[in-house]
């Protein structure tokens, strides 16, 4: 019983009075003709020992898969969740790992009882998934559970976390926050205590820590009894059975929506396989956050523990003389985000009497407490415009500045926007000198009809990021209780959510994702930047090009693979093109950038490539410099020749200039990320100003552009294009992200359309 069930996976029933088996049988397997009875198949159900349950699958399913195959199918419920494995820290007053006892309870049941359904109980074959495939590598190897209880086992995507005391936390805090724990209190009175209590209570303690992300519960641990040493340690004593393991190519593909994941996971899964050091972790993290240029992005962090623990298990059950089958499921599927683009706008929601809480992006530019550039806060004007002028009570903003660090620091503080946004705007501007609290929530509760109020810096609260740095110098990570409050304290300073922040739409902040209002939309360059994507990624209008830029291959892996997918052409320049060039043609660089960890995997991309039929472009001939500068001496050399020795390429030269504008002038939708060159240096802007210029022709005469922020941006701006291509998107690593396939967190937060 957990209450996680009505989240995750709704039951039309909950109750403590849940230890059932359900039994599915032929009543060919009861004809007193047949030479013996049917095989049994107990089968244990997932769902991380939290929720999920012996009856949440499609009975239909099942008597086609394996009733009406004279299979005996056998579902037994077992606690979950806290009931199942509660932890005082010891065996004295309540047994750790009741819920595997249920199910050693089901399966004696089982024995003795299978043959009136007309079963075998000499042939009976334990499976689980998921979680339920931990169950039975517990089973298998606890030495308490008779051996003839069954013979053989199925483990399909074993994802086994035990650890010692690994819910002692959880059982302290939840007895503690349903009152049953405190000074002077026994494991007997706390027990005592938690008997009295409603079985909902307990679960409503322990969803409601899970929500915030507290603590969960992981699920079977050692113990004295059941499980006395770790999961290797009883693997290597348990007696040889055949065993089929098995796991798909795509495990956890959600994992990554998880904050933090790759820290949790190497976390968790480095200490699983007694790796216990720093080092260890860190160097697992740098690797699956793509630090190191060598992670190929397929497979999550519990993905390839999970493949890891299965070749490890093979192994040894081998070693031991036990037939063992390996199987992995590898249909291929592209896994597209989950994420819509087509949300919810302001202008389809009725503001009319109500609060608007806008999130908005004034991170502008200040010198000596006066702004340089007003040009965001300009940018928000419409929005802002739209919910006074269709008579909203009050309109709320919040922003960040700068990078405060989870700290007050004057230089960051957004007073000088309230005084420019003012005078933008024609009307007062309230400012608030705090952006949560009470003080705060009284002053935003009921103010004055049209009041426009701007919050003081979200980050100079830690709570906003989930991390900082503090007076001393050290990083520090924020409560999760702490930010349940401030996302709480936000949400309270309006009846309507509305988000303006593009350009931080990938981070998981509390202001893009904590704000628990019912009608959560964009503002107008929210909408504009999702509407231009949506046309590039969702249904564009062919031939499709991509342009892609940037020093290293390394940071493009992931964007080159997504759009392998998606365009027909592909034009690479910047100086990740020398490391192409070098890998596949072995041309002279010279003093290029070489990526040595891209390199590792050009020919990898290409084959991609070649199997999504897209044409790669890339440049025949370089404009060389002998020195990063501006008054550098160059020289033009063509691919024979390559870069000579002492000079580096910092340009497409001009006939790839000339092929490539011909490639996008053909060309219907663009997206452009990265320039050809070192832009900046006149001598070294020509191949993106003719990529520039192509572009321009190319939207003049129907072609979708998209241009991907960052650089690309400011070489529009250096040459005044902005308003010459379809969109130049505000967000560089928000709109690299979506490129590259990810979620982004501030948009998959948002209401659907």
């Amino acid at each position: 019983m957990s209450n996680s069930t009505r989240t995750f996976s709704p039951q039309k029933n909950i109750s403590e009075d849940c230890l059932y088996l359900n039994i599915f049988a032929d009543k060919r397997c009861f004809d007193q003709g047949r030479s013996r009875s049917c095989p049994v198949v107990p089968y244990i159900h997932g769902g991380s020992f939290t929720y999920d349950s012996a009856v949440m699958f499609n009975d239909t399913q099942i008597i086609q898969k394996y009733a009406n195959k004279e299979i005996v199918f056998v579902i037994p419920a077992y606690r979950i969740g806290i009931f199942g494995f509660l932890d005082l820290g010891n065996d004295d007053v309540v047994r750790r790992n009741v819920g595997l006892y249920d199910v050693v309870h089901a399966l004696k049941w089982i024995k003795e009882e299978i043959r009136n359904f007309g079963g075998d109980p000499d042939r009976i074959t334990l499976f689980g998934s998921s979680s339920g495939a931990s169950v039975v590598a517990y089973l298998t190897m606890s030495p308490i559970v008779p051996l003839d209880y069954f013979h053989q086992s199925i483990a399909l995507s074993n994802a086994p976390n035990m650890m010692k005391d690994g819910n002692r936390n959880m059982s302290i805090l939840v007895a503690e926050r349903i009152g049953c724990s405190g000074p002077g209190a026994t494991d007997q009175d706390i027990v005592d205590c938690l008997r009295s209590k409603s079985a909902l209570e307990i679960v409503g303690w322990q969803r409601s820590l899970e929500v915030r992300g507290s603590l969960v519960i992981q699920g079977p641990e050692p113990d004295s009894l059941m499980l006395p040493g770790n999961y290797f340690e009883l693997m290597t004593k348990a007696p040889a059975k055949p065993i089929l393991l098995g796991q798909t190519k795509h495990e956890f593909i959600n994992t990554h929506e998880i904050d933090n994941y790759e820290e949790v996971y190497c976390s968790s899964y480095c200490r699983f396989f007694e790796y216990h050091t720093k080092e260890a972790i860190d160097e697992c993290v740098r690797y699956y956050t793509n630090k190191t240029g060598r992670y190929d992005g397929e497979h999550t962090v519990e993905a390839e523990a999970i493949h890891a623990i299965n070749y490890r298990d093979a192994l040894l059950w081998t070693s031991k003389g036990a037939p063992v089958y390996l199987t992995s499921f590898n249909m291929t599927v592209t896994l597209e985000p989950k994420m819509t683009l087509n949300k919810l706008s302001i202008d389809k929601v009725a503001v009319a009497g109500k609060r608007v809480l806008i999130r908005v992006d004034f991170n502008v530019p200040q010198k000596n407490g006066e702004i340089t550039n007003n040009q965001r806060i300009v940018a928000a004007l419409p929005t802002i415009r739209h919910a006074l002028d269709n008579g909203a009570k009050s309109v709320v903003l919040m922003s960040h500045l700068g990078r405060p660090d989870g700290r007050h620091q004057e230089k960051f503080t957004l007073r000088p926007v309230a005084k420019e946004l003012e005078t933008l705007l024609g009307k007062p501007v309230v400012f608030l000198e705090d952006c949560v609290g009470a003080e705060v929530e009284q002053a935003t509760a009921n103010p004055p009809n049209g009041a426009v109020i701007l919050l003081e810096n979200l980050r100079f609260h830690i709570e906003e990021e989930g991390k900082g740095v503090n007076e001393a110098g050290e990083k520090v990570k924020a409560d999760k209780e702490a930010v349940e409050k401030f996302r709480a304290s936000l949400s309270k300073h309006g009846d309507v959510y509305i988000n303006d922040a593009f350009g931080t739409a990938h981070r998981a902040h509390s202001s893009m994702v904590g704000c628990a209002l019912k009608e959560r939309a964009t503002g107008f360059l929210m909408k504009k930047e999702l509407e231009y994507f949506a046309k590039a990624l969702e249904s564009p209008e062919r031939p499709f090009l991509a342009i892609l830029g940037g020093a290293k291959v390394a940071d493009k892996i992931q964007l080159i693979r997504n759009l392998c997918d998606k365009v027909d052409e592909m034009i690479i320049g910047g100086g990740m093109a020398f490391t192409f060039l070098k890998v596949l043609n072995g041309t002279n660089i010279g003093n290029s950038l070489y990526d040595e960890e891209g390199a590792k995997i050009v020919h990898e991309l290409m084959e991609k490539a070649k199997e999504k039929n897209v044409t790669i472009h890339l440049p025949t001939d370089f404009v060389n410099a002998d020195k990063f500068a501006e008054d550098a001496a160059f020289n033009v050399t063509d691919l024979k020749t390559g870069v000579p020795d002492g000079y580096m390429g910092l340009d497409v030269g001009p006939e790839s200039t000339k092929k490539f504008a011909e490639v996008v002038k053909k060309a219907k939708t663009i997206v452009w990320n990265g320039p050809a060159g070192v832009f900046e240096f006149d001598n070294f802007s020509r191949g993106t100003k003719g990529l520039m210029d192509a572009v321009v022709e190319a939207t003049s005469k129907g072609a979708i552009t998209i241009i991907g922020g960052g650089d690309t941006a400011t070489a529009c701006k250096k040459w005044n294009t902005e308003a010459k291509v379809s969109h130049v998107s505000t967000g560089g690593g928000a709109s690299l992200e979506l490129l590259e396939g990810k979620v982004l967190p501030g948009v998959d937060a948002l209401s659907s359309a």
